[in-house]
């Protein structure tokens, strides 16, 4: 064998013993960097205090809050309803609402929001039954599935209510995908790293603070420039379907069961149908539901069968009366009959993969 190949055995200990220190060294960077994670960087669990949230924009501020007209109260996870109890106790099962204004029951007292309604027809307190609201007006689906990596996923919910569309399909200044930060990557190299406390306060500082996207982010709203100047909806058709796929199956794979709820509108009753733009977004919510075998609640049909008027069903163009709310809820509440009763909500998917949607409808809708 070659001099040149041969190593001694005091350079086989020296390499040892650095790769023990260097070891050592990043073990305790690790431990400093869990112990202090929160104030080098932000608390998740609490509202955002320093400016514009990278992964929400914006939240509601806790406490008594006008919405549309009616004092609600915010709690200090800036969700609507009293501030919930965590761990989550032994004998409650939680359903966890996401999505817009309607979700959200803006208008309406919290309890007639489909969610609250839907738990008390299933039995409600008596069952174990905690509905719970974390539905934001304006929020799109980015937004939510940050939030529950944010603070959702600790509050332990059995139930998962996604509906939609509704900010997605909206004309806004801004683009989703230009805006906000994703808190929490999905399976990948990334997701490994993120597992560390170190690289999460790096990131943090050194991407979700100081990127093109903070910058654009901070000059979109402060009015310095346009930030969707084309005028196209906040969120693709493809990009709010891999989101919605990446988010239900994240919560399968929690033991979480899903359910999706197609939003009704009044063009559904009236003969005038629902935009070419809107029949898309609700194909994805079906076709993610056949992928996954997760129940789906097709909203504008209950309310076409429901022969009730309009004005019997929506506030605006976009709110729904209690009524409205109460149709919702029994749909739901009929998925999840089999649930409460100790059985799965869902179905054998089938697993095919997502097609890529045509995005050129938009484009057509946006330029006339």
């Amino acid at each position: 064998m070659s001099k040149w190949w041969r190593i001694s055995g005091s350079t086989v200990d020296a390499i040892i013993r650095g790769a023990v220190i260097a070891c050592l060294c990043l073990c305790a960077v690790e431990l400093w960097a869990k112990h202090s994670e929160y104030e080098w960087s932000f608390d998740p669990s609490v509202q955002y205090a320093d400016g514009i949230n990278p992964y929400l924009l914006w939240e509601l501020p806790s406490g008594e809050q006008e919405v549309n007209g009616r004092t609600v109260f915010i709690n200090s996870m800036g969700m609507r309803g009293q501030e919930i109890v965590t761990p989550k106790p032994s004998n409650v099962r939680r359903i966890l609402s996401l999505g817009g204004e309607v979700a959200f029951a803006e208008g309406l007292e919290l309890s007639q929001s489909y969610a609250h309604q839907a738990a008390k027809q299933l039995g409600g307190s008596r069952v174990g039954l905690q509905p719970l609201v974390m539905a934001v007006p304006g929020y799109g689906i980015l937004q939510h599935r940050n939030l529950m990596d944010l603070r959702g996923w600790d509050l332990q919910p059995d139930v998962l209510l996604v509906s939609g569309p509704s900010a997605e399909v909206s004309v806004s200044k801004y683009l989703d995908e230009n805006m906000l930060d994703i808190y929490r990557s999905g399976p990948g190299t990334r997701q490994f790293w993120e597992s560390f406390a170190f690289f999460r306060v790096l990131d943090y500082h050194m991407r979700v603070l100081k990127s093109p996207r903070a910058l654009h982010r901070q000059q979109v709203f402060d009015g310095k420039i346009d930030g969707n100047p084309d005028g196209w909806s906040r969120m693709g058709i493809n990009q709010y379907a891999n989101l919605l796929d990446a988010l239900t199956k994240d919560a399968l794979a929690r033991g979480v069961d899903v359910v999706l709820i197609t939003l009704p509108l009044p063009a559904d009753l009236d003969n005038s149908h629902a935009s070419t733009l809107t029949l898309q977004y609700r194909q994805v919510i079906g076709d993610i539901a056949d992928r996954w075998g997760v129940p789906v609640v097709n909203g504008p049909a209950l309310f076409w069968e429901s022969d009730r008027k309009v004005d019997e069903l929506f506030i605006d163009a976009h709110h729904l009366t209690e009524r409205g709310h109460k149709i919702l809820a029994e749909g739901v509440a009929s998925r999840l009959r089999g649930w409460v009763r100790g059985r799965s909500s869902g179905h054998r998917g089938t697993g095919a993969p997502l097609p890529t949607y045509d995005e050129s409808t938009e484009r057509m809708e946006l330029l006339r």
